[in-house]
């Protein structure tokens, strides 16, 4: 079990960095920014976990790998859109909505249709995009969507895990709590670390499907016991994210 968690967070870390910095390309900061943002999105949300918990140092400090997965991962998307913008491959708003990574519109592709379509709108925070040309881009954007609903399941019940583990069993509000700032409070510092409004404020289905996600794994783990709470919550963050990406679920705008 314990190696089980420890892959999908590195591929939840990989892919929280890449959304960190995307976001650092999009903005035209220098390699140490995206560098930084990479790192920040990909570490910050169990940094924070760690300090309300008093558990110090925090986890990404005491063990580095998932800092040094977060840098190499920064560097190699800073050189590989650098590379594609110099050929004119990508524009800065293709990165920027790219960064963002939160498909809200996958619509799935059947057999009959001869070719897919040529504008399949999806984003993040109600702002539409058109849908890459290719096989490979597409590919992308999908790998993209799973990496990143994993990365959030897996952080959330990450974090449902380490406040039971320090005792607070019988604290729900803190367990929650610490559960989705552990699966958003990255994304959140990378957002106001680049100047914009945090998404999970605005219109989208983020951080209500880690809050119940971590709410179904604090309730089994207390009638079951920790391997089917961690496996559930899981479940049911990835699920509500996938299928708030295909059927575009998202919450009541002011």
């Amino acid at each position: 079990m314990e190696l089980f968690i420890f892959i999908f967070e590195i591929i939840g870390t990989a892919a929280f960095a890449v959304s960190g910095a995307m976001t650092g390309v999009a903005k035209k900061m220098d390699i140490f920014g995206v560098c930084i943002l990479g790192l920040t999105t990909a570490t910050g949300g169990g940094m924070i976990r760690d300090v309300v918990l008093g558990v110090t140092p925090p986890a990404a400090f005491r063990d580095p790998v998932y800092a040094v997965i977060s840098i190499a991962v920064s560097v190699v998307v800073f050189f590989v859109f650098r590379r594609h913008k110099s050929e004119n491959k990508f524009s800065d708003q293709t990165v920027l909505r790219l960064s963002r990574h939160r498909v809200v519109n996958f619509e799935s592709r059947t057999s009959r249709l001869s070719k897919p379509p040529q504008n399949c709108t999806y984003g993040m925070e109600g702002v539409d995009m058109t849908m890459h040309e290719g096989k490979g881009k597409r590919a992308f954007d999908i790998i993209l969507l799973l990496t990143d609903s994993a990365g959030l399941g897996i952080f959330t019940v990450c974090g449902v895990r380490t406040a039971i583990e320090c005792g607070y069993i019988s604290n729900h509000f803190l367990v929650l709590f610490v559960a989705v700032v552990t699966g958003v409070g990255g994304g959140v510092l990378r957002d106001i670390f680049a100047g914009d409004r945090p998404y999970i404020f605005v219109k989208h289905i983020y951080a209500c499907a880690s809050l119940i996600g971590a709410l179904a794994a604090m309730l089994v783990w207390i009638q079951v016991g920790q391997s089917a709470a961690m496996l559930i919550g899981f479940i049911v963050v990835t699920a509500i994210r996938l299928l708030a990406a295909r059927f575009r679920w998202s919450l009541p705008k002011a």
